[in-house]
């Protein structure tokens, strides 16, 4: 089964830096990537995807910002924003989260992740679905526990970004994944996302592969209350060449 949507494959190996140590279907799990995602769309053959951690944006026919699936040791907060509040969109299908503010030194999708002492994470792979208004945002840079993994152009139909991942080392501690988006011909212009995935595994003290679980949404929201009491790491975004002196401003912490 193929994805219906405009796909683009992206292969990541990192270099030189070392990472930051420190109950409903989901789309029938992701529209079937989490069963058969195809990468690149000139294939015939198809990658099997398990998502580690998972966002559709959809409680039924309302909007939820928080996860519908993680591996048990990682805790996700709810996404926010940069600049602005994200809001509910029409997805694909079902709802997505949107936010203006592209234009300038642009605006980012934040989560913050958390690993429960002794686990460790092995990232292998992420996809997320994307869509840009006219006047949104035309370039976007996806980084996670401060090291860019990808980069590419936004489209104006919703588009599917995924690619698999080669870090030098498994991921500890709590870490950010930064979304950001600049380049917008308006402060008014749009961008949104949905669908957003990580693959992987999740290795718990003794070794052993977590399980993946389903959050209901009373769950799902208990996360964001656990995650304010670790002290909050400094994330730098460093943008592409292309960005040259551009600096997004650090995101704001969801706690007081």
């Amino acid at each position: 089964m193929n994805i219906p949507v405009h796909q683009e494959r992206v292969v990541v190996t990192t270099r030189g830096r070392r990472p930051a140590r420190s109950a409903h279907s989901l789309h029938q799990l992701l529209m079937a990537a989490a069963i058969c995602c195809t990468f690149n769309p000139q294939q015939s053959s198809a990658a099997t995807i398990t998502p580690i951690l998972a966002y559709s944006f959809d409680q039924g026919e309302l909007f939820r910002a928080s996860a519908d699936l993680q591996a048990t040791g990682l805790l996700a907060n709810v996404w926010t924003t940069v600049v602005g509040t994200g809001t509910s969109a029409t997805g694909n299908p079902g709802r997505a989260i949107s936010a203006s503010r592209w234009d300038g030194d642009g605006n980012a999708f934040v989560l913050r992740v958390n690993l429960l002492p002794g686990h460790t994470l092995s990232l292998t792979g992420f996809g997320f679905d994307e869509r840009a208004s006219g006047t949104g945002a035309q370039q976007w840079l996806l980084r996670i526990a401060e090291l860019d993994l990808a980069q590419g152009r936004t489209h104006t139909a919703f588009t599917r970004h995924a690619g698999l991942v080669s870090l030098p080392g498994s991921l500890s501690g709590q870490f950010d994944i930064v979304l950001s988006g600049w380049g917008a011909s308006s402060g008014s212009g749009t961008w949104r996302m949905d669908n957003f995935f990580l693959e992987g595994q999740v290795l718990g003290p003794t070794g052993v592969a977590t399980q993946i679980i389903p959050l209901p949404p009373a769950l799902a929201l208990l996360a964001g209350p656990l995650l304010l009491c670790p002290r909050r790491r400094r994330t730098e975004l460093t943008q592409p060449a292309e960005a040259s002196a551009r600096q997004l401003r650090q995101p704001r912490s969801s706690g007081k």
